[in-house]
C-alpha cells in the first residue's frame, strides 16, 4: 500500500527537509544571541562537539554536517555576539545551497 503518490511524497520530503533545516537555523541563531544562558552554550555545545544528534538532524535538512560545523566554527573564531547571519529569502538557512 502507497502512502503518497510521488508527488506527494516530494512535496512532503520538501516540507520535511524544510523543518530539520529550520531547526539548524535556530541552532545557529540560539547560539549567536546576546544574552548569556544556558541554552545559548548548550547549543552552542551541539554545534561544534556533539556526535549522534547533529549529524541526524543536519542529513534531514539535506545539510552537509560537516559544512554546517565549519559555519559553525567560523562564527566561533569570529566572536559569535558580533556575528551576522546570512539568512535567505523567507527564513531559510544559508547553507542550505551550499551542501
Amino acid at each position: 500500500m502507497r502512502w503518497f503518490t510521488e508527488d506527494e511524497y516530494t512535496e512532503h520530503h520538501t516540507r520535511e527537509r524544510d523543518l530539520w533545516a529550520a531547526v539548524v537555523t535556530q541552532a545557529l541563531m540560539d547560539a549567536t544571541a546576546r544574552r548569556e544562558s544556558y541554552h545559548r552554550a548548550h547549543t552552542r555545545g551541539w554545534l561544534l562537539n556533539d556526535a549522534s544528534d547533529f549529524p541526524f538532524v543536519c542529513q534531514c535538512a539535506g545539510l552537509n554536517p560537516t559544512s554546517v560545523r565549519k559555519y559553525a566554527r567560523a562564527l566561533r573564531d569570529g566572536n559569535w555576539a558580533r556575528a551576522q547571519l546570512p539568512f535567505g529569502q523567507n527564513g531559510r538557512s544559508p547553507m542550505r545551497g551550499a551542501v
